[in-house]
């Protein structure tokens, strides 16, 4: 481990004692830490403004500890610079067992800021640290404020390569600098969570624009602190003031419960303010296992795990007043285990010939859905329709402009290293040239298509370097295109696949079961003149299996039926229908087959509904409210067209 560490100007001096009290003060003017542990790349955390740090002590209290820093910045330099933290005005006080913490301003990773962010951390007394079963230590309150959000570089996170410097750095230090106890200590010791984020004008910036505007509140309920608030002792005044989502741990059962009583998000357009997109969240619960440390008693391994669930009794969505979605009674289960009694009969059709005498992991999953409603508004004012149509527009734009991507609009590329599955699919975009690429190296670990030739646009490949899939990754968008590969060699860079054979192995032995079931839903459309037209479904099951040979997926539609009301009378449009449609696809071919089967009762359709639907095609024809520049989108084929000349 190669560190460097740089002081500026270093300041002690000792306070004067008074009744006694002593105090002791420091100051450095600069301070810079850096280190190139992790292969090719180099951690750096400076503090251009200094840190000023005092401690106060006496014979009859606690002694306190306050620093303060003007600014911290980390950054992580590899193949390029990269901003991983950037805080302003930090302060930390320490009195006794109780650490508070506040920055007036956190950018992490130039995606997120936060502004501000307070802490609150307190060490639980009553509790007797051991390494022979989990504890609870610790009490944490956090309260952030989101002021910024940066969609293009938060889709754009390398998170492989975040994760992987945070994971070489925290297994040296505990492989060669912490001990053995301590670092058993330290993961044995739990700590119960409050966490409050609100914001009342966040920006959502999308390639420099901020157009979408963001509203998060997380209003008290039921006259605010409840009773999993109680173990954490005196509230900040965010937590006081809302009802925050709040993680306790029960760690003699392994659990650990959270309870989020009240969630609000609006999202809004500033050209278009009149269809704003609301979501409530009310009363939502999860309970997540507890992981088991290797080093823990045996009791507390023969201790029955209990698989993650969660559940939320009511979600609200709603577009303006166009669009309403209300869920309640969701539930959501997962386990790497086999399916409880009640389901286990659900894939036994899927079971045959899926080689289940060699599974190694079963995962399922199963989502409950009681009770759905959609409600549209068909008919509106002439002005709300065109709002909601130039919104859709301006998302279309947003999200095109936010996709992972490379495009190339020079006529030479040569002797370039480039990693597709970080960039993102090619696009060679040069109407009426010719491209030349000499050189290069393309390394994917993913199939499909990753460089696409653009229509009027040649692009000859010379000495170039592809993974050993790559003759099927190259395609061109039209018969204006065309691409030529000369001398270049496909070869296989999957030298970390001894390591992950293992792993790999595992994988082909996982079998995952998805059931999800939906009951009593409603699809309800307004129409003009108290019209309404109506989809109920009793049942909708939808069933996915996955093993190493094929991919199962089955859909069921029971009691379905179509009604129209016109002033208060209600016809039956369809009494009844029933859809079944199961699709299997084999992987060691590509093989796909698909079934389908309709049922369908009485039919019954009033002349009124063809009238109706030709008033709601006109007002829906609306012209689009859009001025700005048409943005050229670069979408992906899904699959290779033909080409005139190709040499490997």
């Amino acid at each position: 481990l190669n560190l460097r560490m740089q002081l500026g100007t270093m300041d002690m001096w000792r306070g004067a004692q008074t009744y006694g009290v002593s105090s002791v003060h420091a100051n450095i003017s600069s301070f810079e830490f850096s280190t190139d542990y992790v292969e090719g790349g180099v951690l750096t955390v400076t503090c251009p403004s200094g840190i000023l740090y005092s401690k106060t002590s006496s014979t009859s209290d606690a002694s306190r500890v306050n620093v303060s820093i003007g600014v911290l910045e980390s950054v992580w330099k590899a193949s390029s610079t990269r901003n991983l933290l950037h805080i302003d005005a930090m302060q930390f006080h320490v009195y006794g067992d109780a650490t508070y913490c506040s920055a007036e301003t956190l950018r992490f990773l130039d995606a997120l800021t936060f502004a501000p962010i307070k802490c609150f951390y307190c060490r639980q007394l009553n509790s007797i640290p051991t390494t022979a079963r989990p504890y609870l230590a610790s009490s944490l309150q956090v309260s952030v404020c989101l002021a910024e959000v940066c969609m293009q570089r938060l889709i754009f996170l390398e998170l492989d390569l975040l994760g992987s410097l945070i994971k070489d750095y925290a297994t040296f230090f505990v492989n060669k600098v912490v001990p053995t106890e301590a670092y058993r200590l330290f993961f044995s010791g739990f700590s119960n969570l409050a966490f409050v984020m609100y914001a009342s004008s966040c920006a959502l910036k999308f390639g420099g624009d901020e157009a979408l505007m963001c509203r998060v509140n997380m209003p008290s309920i039921n006259g605010g602190a409840g009773a999993p608030l109680v173990s954490f002792g005196e509230l900040l005044l965010e937590p006081r003031e809302a009802s925050p989502l709040t993680l306790i741990n029960v760690c003699e059962k392994l659990l650990a419960n959270i309870s989020m009583p009240h969630l609000e998000v609006e999202v809004f357009h500033h050209r278009f303010m009149s269809v704003g997109l609301c979501a409530t969240v009310s009363s939502f619960t999860a309970t997540l296992p507890i992981a088991v440390e290797d080093f823990w008693d045996d009791t507390v391994h023969a201790v029955k795990r209990s698989s993650a669930e969660c559940t939320a009794p009511s979600i609200k969505l709603n577009v303006g007043d166009m669009i309403r979605l209300e869920v309640e009674g969701v539930k959501y289960a997962q386990q790497s285990a086999p399916l409880p009694e009640e389901l286990s009969g659900v894939f036994s059709d899927c079971d045959m010939d899926s080689d289940t005498s060699v599974v190694a992991c079963e995962k399922y999953t199963h989502a409950v859905v009681k009770n759905w409603n959609v409600h549209l508004k068909g008919v509106s004012e002439a002005d709300v329709v065109k709002e909601l149509l130039g919104l859709w527009m301006e998302l279309r734009h947003m999200m095109n402009s936010i996709q992972r991507r490379n495009v190339v609009n020079c006529t030479l590329l040569r002797g370039g290293h480039y990693n597709l599955d970080r960039t993102g699919p090619w696009f060679f975009d040069s109407p009426g040239e010719m491209v030349l690429v000499e050189d290069c190296t393309f390394l994917s670990c993913t199939s499909g298509i990753h460089m696409v030739v653009c229509s009027g646009t040649h692009v000859c490949f010379r000495r170039c370097h592809f993974s050993s899939f790559f003759q099927h990754a190259i395609t061109v968008e039209d018969e204006c295109a065309s691409f030529v590969c000369d001398n270049c060699i496909g070869e296989d860079f999957s030298g970390e696949s001894n390591a992950t054979g293992a792993q790999a192995e595992v994988e082909k032995k996982t079998v995952q079961k998805i059931l999800f079931s939906f009951h009593r839903g409603a699809l309800c459309l307004t129409l003009r003149d108290e019209c309404k037209l109506t989809l109920n479904l009793s049942t909708v099951d939808l069933r996915f299996f996955t093993c190493f040979k094929k991919t199962v997926s089955h859909l069921r539609l029971q009691r379905g039926r179509l009604e129209f009301m016109e002033k208060g009378a209600l016809h039956g449009l369809v009494s009844r229908m029933d859809l079944d449609l199961d699709w299997t696809l084999r992987h060691r071919d590509d093989y796909a087959t698909l079934s389908s089967s309709l049922r369908v009762g009485s039919v019954s359709i009033p002349v009124l509904l063809f009238s109706t639907m030709r008033c709601l095609r006109g007002v829906w024809n609306a012209e689009v409210p859009f001025s700005e520049a048409s943005v050229r989108e670069y979408p992906s084929p899904v699959k290779t067209r033909g080409f005139s000349v190709a040499r490997w």
